[in-house]
């Protein structure tokens, strides 16, 4: 298999009941794609995931600009 450096990658998270799914998102990455997916029911978890997803993108030392869909 061969790597080729301009390949972006899209993250898509399910399920995501931990906060360590969120600490991925903490840092941005050069071939990872912004918007991410993300599936899972409504609920705490969910919430509490998109919070910290949101706080990544809202401070302002290196913020993220991914976007959960």
């Amino acid at each position: 298999m061969r790597y080729h450096r301009d390949t972006m990658h899209t993250l898509l998270f399910l399920d995501p009941g931990h906060f360590h799914a969120a600490l991925t998102l903490r840092v941005p990455q050069a071939r990872v794609a912004d918007e991410v997916f993300v599936y899972a029911r409504e609920g705490a978890e969910l919430r509490d995931f998109l919070a910290l997803v949101e706080r990544f993108n809202r401070r302002s030392s290196a913020p993220r600009a991914g976007v959960p869909s």
